[in-house]
């Protein structure tokens, strides 16, 4: 299965004045072996909040990326758009994120596991809520889920929609 590498950072002026600068290193990062795909966008809940999601054949080909000199050109460009809160995980889902991320709006949700809650259990909880959402929204399905591989009490859940009004989460 992929890697989903996801960033996310609170963007400078500077990106919020030219919206296009992330478009060469992130043109870099398509053209890296073993990089699928690359999608970014800001959040509407903080417009000055940025998700970046790339997906890796592997964890390997991601880290052998960042092992080469041209990853460190393009992640100059990158550095210079983060102002704070520099974010990086690293998922598994449990199916294919590709419709999720290709719908018009992609709801991200993170879950914490709480101490006293299986991750059996909230898998199960992600199944009932997706078997529902991918009922009435076939055009996006399916819901994918998969938890973080630097954290293990953290977890990803990815919904795509034809827009954020129509949310069920």
């Amino acid at each position: 299965m992929p890697v989903v590498e996801i960033g996310t950072w609170l963007v400078t002026d500077r990106y919020l004045e030219d919206q296009t600068i992330l478009r060469e290193p992130f043109d870099i990062v398509r053209k890296a072996d073993g990089c699928l795909e690359v999608y970014y966008g800001l959040t509407e809940e903080d417009p000055k909040k940025i998700y970046l999601l790339i997906v890796w054949e592997s964890l390997e080909h991601h880290t052998a990326f960042t092992r080469l000199p041209i990853f460190h050109e393009a992640i100059k460009v990158v550095v210079t758009t983060q102002a704070k809160d520099v974010n990086v995980f690293h998922v598994e889902f449990n199916k294919d994120i590709t419709p999720s991320l290709l719908a018009p709006t992609t709801q991200v949700v993170l879950a914490n596991l709480k101490d006293n809650v299986s991750r059996e259990y909230l898998y199960s909880v992600f199944a009932e809520i997706a078997a529902q959402i991918d009922q009435a929204n076939t055009k996006h399905a399916p819901v994918t889920w998969g938890q973080i591989k630097e954290d293990s009490s953290r977890f990803f859940l990815m919904v795509g929609w034809d827009s954020s009004k129509v949310s069920f989460i």
